[in-house]
């Protein structure tokens, strides 16, 4: 409700500051989903102050424990809930041992003639299979319906809870449902985690947004405990198969095999869903071996490692793990020899795919003490932007600041190429068929961004059909379909350049 509030009041133009006593937001939440919310929350200009307390309250200010001092014309206290327990006190009933009403399975009290549903009673809770508090809206009104039948003679079991809870800031949302990976350890489950970030619908369909997944498992039976979701669009939808998932005592191995609904505007052939059941089996069968960026932080202690960075150079010059080395995947085959064998390992890009491909490039060649970064340096940043780690250290860039009323991403439109290569050129004209973000991160010298979903309309701004003219992206793939579109439309001395990697090389080597 805390953050809630501080969007109503950015919104109505306040300057708002959050004081946290938690390392991060959320404190429920694992770091690299409450860094998401974080680091929207600094976008839109609120200034955070996590791992910290009020000491006092003054009349224009507040002072935290370190004696860092706000200025303040309101204060807003959100620090949970606790129940009121006076009237079951007073009329004798039991309570429980985490502090509410105790109730049976029928939401019958201690007293045969009363019941009790919400925010005060003590449910059973589906993973922990004991009673705890859960005061969220959607256990409270099943409840209440629930007690009323069994009031009136019915005898219908409430099954419990999994404390599935989401919230909105801004635009970014982030939801948990069951366990998080402490929780689970803590109770003593032998439980593993991971993550992954992926479009939550076909990439190559305008507006694709990341979203991301994460699943708390039982790595002896593949038990879902727990997930957490974050993302600009399809949060939401991901929690509720994870919640699901966790009231059914679905497997990994389960989410695996489900079909989800796919359509290129709606969602994608391997669902975000599917992709982090992969990763965790790879992961429980040491196909893949993963870790998180918390296991990671702590696993550190003490170690030396190798960071190796497979993103493209600008990706990895705009912010890396301080000391990681920069090998574009593409490049990795080709320097096997010169990275030490006997080596602690850590790889990583982007979202964490690709971060897969070097690892078990690196396992066929030999090599032995190799972790993939779990959700790559999207992790790794979001982890660094709610906590800061102690064994690895990231610089990380301003927060791009954003402002209440602009659409999420505002459409800007690419310069006319005929502004920035005239056809009578003998110059070969270099175009970048990935999306504006990406163009955004670095690309080739002198490359024009067209967007593959753009370049049939622009069509025309190519000039004569005998043009030299490289595609390119980050892989090849979006680029080998862009040459089809050229070549459909006559243009002969069109070629596919590959990915961003390769073109580079090409440049380093001088070839045209």
């Amino acid at each position: 409700m805390g953050l809630e509030m501080t969007e109503a009041l950015v919104k109505r133009g306040l300057k708002v500051s959050v004081v946290e006593m938690m390392p991060h937001v959320m404190s429920i939440m694992e770091a690299e989903i409450a860094g998401f919310v974080q680091q929207e929350m600094l976008s839109y200009g609120v200034n955070l102050f996590t791992n910290k307390s009020v000491s006092e309250i003054g009349k224009n200010s507040v002072i935290l424990k370190d004696g860092t001092k706000i200025d303040a014309d309101m204060v807003l206290l959100s620090i949970g809930v606790r129940p009121t327990l006076q009237l079951a006190q007073e009329a004798g009933l039991a309570l429980g041992e985490a502090g509410g009403l105790l109730v049976d399975s029928t939401l019958k009290t201690s007293d045969d003639n009363i019941y009790a549903a919400g925010d005060m009673v003590e449910i059973e809770h589906r993973v922990l299979g004991k009673k705890v508090r859960i005061p969220l809206a959607g256990p409270a009104n099943r409840q209440g319906r629930i007690a009323a039948e069994n009031a009136l003679g019915k005898k219908h079991e409430y099954k419990g809870a999994i404390g599935t809870s989401i919230v909105r800031v801004f635009d970014a949302v982030a939801g948990i449902t069951g366990l998080s990976l402490k929780a689970a350890r803590t109770a003593g489950f032998n439980a593993d985690a991971i993550v992954v970030h992926k479009e939550q619908h076909t990439s190559y369909y305008p507006g694709a947004e990341l979203v991301t997944v994460l699943i708390v498992y039982d790595r002896d039976t593949g038990v879902i405990l727990g997930g957490q979701t974050a993302g600009y669009a399809g949060a939401d939808r991901r929690l509720d198969v994870l919640a699901t998932a966790v009231a059914a005592k679905l497997t990994v191995y389960d989410l695996a095999d489900i079909d989800f609904a796919y359509s290129p505007p709606l969602g994608t052939a391997n669902d975000a869903i599917n992709m982090a059941a992969f990763v965790a089996e790879n992961r429980i069968s040491g196909y893949s071996p993963s870790l998180m960026v918390s296991e990671i932080d702590e696993y550190l202690n003490g170690k030396e490692a190798l960071w190796i960075d497979v993103r493209d150079v600008f990706a990895y010059e705009k912010s890396h793990v301080e000391g990681a080395i920069n090998i574009p995947l593409e490049m990795l085959p080709s320097v096997l020899n010169s990275i030490p064998k006997d080596q602690l390992i850590f790889v990583y890009e982007q979202t964490g795919k690709k971060g897969h491909q070097a690892l078990r490039t690196l396992v066929g060649a030999g090599f032995t003490k190799v972790f993939n970064v779990s959700g790559g340096f999207e992790s790794l940043s979001r982890y660094a932007r709610a906590i800061t780690p102690v064994n690895f250290l990231i610089n990380l860039p301003e927060p791009e600041q954003k402002k209440i009323g602009e659409k999420l991403h505002e459409d800007k439109k690419n310069a006319s190429i005929d502004e920035l290569k005239k056809e009578d050129s003998n110059e070969p004209l270099i175009i970048d068929v990935r999306t504006e973000e990406e163009f955004s991160y670095g690309a080739y010298p002198g490359a024009i961004n067209i967007p593959l979903d753009e370049l049939e309309d622009r069509i025309d701004e190519l000039g004569r059909k005998d043009r030299k003219i490289i595609l390119y992206c980050a892989s090849g793939a979006r680029s080998a379909y862009a040459l089809q579109i050229l070549r459909a439309y006559g243009f002969t001395n069109a070629e596919n350049g590959g990915g961003l990697t390769r073109m580079m090389a090409r440049l380093r080597n001088g070839i045209k």
